[in-house]
């Protein structure tokens, strides 16, 4: 059985790479999904979505992401 040739070259770190730059005057908006997850008007859209499309697995995950939304904003 013959071993696998590997390449000689290194790979570049990302490191190396510039960075990103935005076009002037474009403005970022923040995200916040914890909003999103304690929003009952959303959820219950989300929900609704799920059954209408017989997502059961899509219906338990929004309801434990909730949940859990909502005892870390009690703690």
């Amino acid at each position: 059985m013959t071993k696998a040739k590997r390449s000689s070259k290194r790979e570049k770190s990302s490191k190396n790479k510039p960075r990103l730059r935005l076009k002037k005057g474009i403005k970022l908006s923040k995200h916040d999904p914890f909003k999103a997850l304690v929003d009952e008007k959303l959820i219950a859209q989300a929900l609704w979505e799920c059954l209408k499309e017989n997502d059961l697995e899509g219906a338990i995950e929004i309801t434990n992401a909730h949940l859990k939304a909502l005892a870390a904003a009690e703690a």
